[in-house]
């Protein structure tokens, strides 16, 4: 099974992460919009327990700060179910939590709200690979590599 992932984490290593302090998964082109107030606490909760408490090995009061994210983000979902900022950010948790399935389902959901973003696409791949679902990462890959015309992407897909 790890032979198989190592290209999967070997093309994460490649890929540029997205330009701002957020989740991966998520790129901006110009300034960041104005975030709500419920996704600017679902950040304060992460920011706590994932900056904050993590390194500390404070796990019960950091799995507290994750879920208070997860209902903060929950509920933009539900005024706003298009907001890219509560799937990054529920992708992220889910991801950190080894609830893969959940993860790769908000990276899908990136990936409807924007075609382009091909971070999103690989970190849905390696939600899938981690979750032990090989055929459905690769499928985000080949899905990624035509939703790109960037030479150096396309070349560290191929690879």
């Amino acid at each position: 099974m790890v032979n198989h992932l190592l290209p999967l984490l070997l093309l994460a290593a490649l890929l540029p992460l997205p330009a701002f302090a957020g989740p991966p998964g998520l790129s901006h082109n110009g300034p960041p919009p104005q975030a709500s107030e419920r996704i600017q606490r679902g950040q304060n909760h992460f920011d706590t327990a994932f900056y904050d408490l993590t390194p500390k090995h404070r796990d019960d009061d950091a799995a507290r700060e994750y879920d208070r994210a997860i209902a903060e983000f929950q509920g933009e979902l539900a005024t706003n179910p298009g907001s890219p900022e509560a799937h990054a950010y529920l992708a992220r948790i889910y991801y950190l939590r080894h609830d893969f399935d959940q993860a790769a389902r908000h990276y899908d959901q990136l990936t409807v709200i924007d075609p382009h973003n091909i971070d999103a696409y690989v970190y849905a791949a390696l939600a899938y690979a981690d979750g032990g679902h090989l055929a459905e990462a690769r499928t985000r890959l080949e899905t990624a590599r035509n939703h790109t015309t960037d030479p150096h992407v396309l070349i560290q897909l191929d690879e």
